[in-house]
Formats: C-alpha cells, sequence, structure tokens
C-alpha cells in the first residue's frame, strides 16, 4: 500500500505534544533542545498516519531509524514510543504553570502534608485498574493522587534513561519501578546529572499525574542512592 497523508489535525497534535524536541535524542541523551525534524512512522508504514505510530524525529535520527543499514534500526518501535512517553512528561511540566500550593506545600512539614496510602507506583495503577471512560480515570486520579505526597521512605527503582536538564535548573530523570516495571517520570530540583541508567536509588515525591497509559509522574521528587548526591 503506498504512502497515506498524515492529516493535518493529527500532524499538530503530534508537533504540539513534543514542541519539535525529538524522542531519540531525549530518549538517548537526555537532549530536550529544538529541532529541525519530521514526523516519522514508528512501524516504518507510511499508509499507517494513526497517531500512535507517529514520533517527531530529528533529520538525523529519522533517517537512522528508516535506515536498514544503521545502528539506530536497532532501536524497537517500542523502545521509541517509551521515549516519546517520556519526553511528554517533561514536556509537559516545562508548560504546565505551577499551582499555587506548591509554595504551601514546600513549606510545611512532612507529617502534615497529606500522603497516599499506597506504598508503590504499581498499586496506585492497581488501584485504578479498570476505570472506564477516560474522564472518570482523570477525576479519580485528581480525586485520590494529584498534589498527594508518596510515603517514605520512597519507592524501590532503577534509572531507565539519562537525567535531562530542564530549562530553570530543574532535572528531568525517567525511572522504573523495581519488581512491577512501573515507569515513573520524576521531576526534581536536585542534581542528578551523575545518574546513569541501570543505577538504584529510592524516589519520593508529590504525585503530578497518574497516565491512563500506566505510569506515574513526580514532581518535587527526592532521589537517594549511592550515586546521586544527599537532597
Amino acid at each position: 500500500m503506498g504512502r497515506k497523508a498524515v492529516p493535518q489535525e493529527t500532524q499538530v497534535e503530534v508537533l504540539a505534544a513534543c514542541r519539535r524536541r525529538c524522542a531519540i535524542c531525549f530518549g538517548l541523551n537526555g537532549d530536550i533542545g529544538i529541532k529541525s525534524g519530521q514526523i516519522a512512522h514508528l512501524d516504518r508504514d507510511a499508509s499507517n498516519p494513526s497517531i500512535d505510530n507517529l514520533v517527531f524525529l530529528c533529520l538525523e535520527h529519522h533517517d537512522q531509524f528508516d535506515s536498514r543499514t544503521s545502528q539506530s534500526k536497532g532501536l524497537t518501535a517500542d523502545e521509541v514510543r517509551r521515549f516519546r512517553q517520556e519526553l511528554a512528561a517533561a514536556i509537559e511540566h516545562l508548560y504546565r504553570p505551577p499551582t499555587p500550593a506548591r509554595t504551601a506545600d514546600r513549606a510545611s512539614p512532612a507529617l502534615e502534608r497529606p500522603t497516599i496510602r499506597e506504598k508503590s507506583a504499581a498499586a496506585i495503577l492497581a488501584h485504578l485498574q479498570g476505570i472506564t471512560p477516560s474522564y472518570r480515570f482523570r477525576e479519580k486520579v485528581e480525586e485520590l493522587y494529584r498534589g498527594r505526597w508518596t510515603r517514605e521512605p520512597g519507592w524501590q527503582v532503577k534509572v531507565h534513561s539519562l537525567p535531562s536538564k530542564l530549562p530553570g535548573g530543574s532535572w528531568f530523570c525517567g525511572l522504573k519501578e523495581v519488581g512491577s516495571g512501573t515507569p515513573v517520570m520524576a521531576v526534581t530540583v536536585q542534581d542528578v546529572s551523575t545518574l546513569r541508567p541501570g543505577d538504584s536509588v529510592t524516589v519520593s515525591g508529590r504525585i503530578k499525574d497518574v497516565s491512563i497509559l500506566e505510569d506515574v509522574s513526580l514532581e518535587d521528587a527526592i532521589l537517594r542512592g549511592d550515586n546521586v548526591p544527599s537532597p
């Protein structure tokens, strides 16, 4: 089947979601800079313009991803989808204005913070499992989790991708929970530049969001481990 044009409204949605940041640049190198690029098909089938099959890549990575002879050919579509998801979480942090409650929460003693009962990211997703349609899922996340804090001493996780420094000085780190493999996206003011994929840490923080795609985002996160300076 021949190439099928991507509808204009779909192009706008793909580009707006990433703000013209390349998913592979971000996933492999923590590079969150704006790039010149193109919309690529993850299954390399130009006749499939579904939004889940589309991702914005810089010109170099688009050429490499589509090439049968390049090293980037070793990247699977699922890996690039994960990079796209982690990038979207970082972009959302960049462009979402701070909530009025944030300053007050930081000033409050830890014991006074509203804390969730769940002890893991996987337990949060298990509690939300089966809630449909999507707007009911969003309502439940708002009611139970958004703005509340995780319990100490935090979740056991491993670093999944290189940390990325965000404009304004914060850091974004993609993690995976030990045991469940649940993706955890953390934004922190700590300098986590020394962390590398595979490093073991604990993470705690305020729930920013729970995605229907089964990941949990934290802000004001605190990471503890051998390879990260103490907060």
